[in-house]
């Protein structure tokens, strides 16, 4: 299941294994990858799956430098792991994934 992470939950939450897609409503491309996340958020149950809309949260983007959508950002411990910024395939997403697991 892929969760929605808000500014003040952001960063308790990336303090574990989590993959967060920066989105908002107008984003075409955050549409289309995320079936992709929904479906490695089933497959990789030790990952948190999330998606924090960029218009309503506007702090976290801000702080982590996110300029372009989608922009997905994998943590490891509190710590960022690797950035893929644009609309990655699926292949790209689950390299990500399987390096961080």
């Amino acid at each position: 299941m892929l969760s929605q992470l808000n500014d003040a939950d952001f960063k308790a939450t990336a303090a574990k294994k989590l993959i967060v897609m920066f989105t908002s409503p107008w984003c075409s491309g955050c549409k289309k990858v995320e079936p992709f996340m929904e479906a490695f958020s089933d497959a990789y149950p030790d990952i948190i799956f999330s998606k924090l809309d960029i218009v309503t949260n506007p702090l976290t983007p801000s702080a982590l430098g996110i300029m372009s959508l989608p922009t997905i950002v994998a943590f490891v411990a509190g710590l960022e792991f690797e950035r893929i910024t644009g609309e990655p395939t699926k292949y790209e997403l689950e390299r990500l994934i399987k390096d961080m697991a």
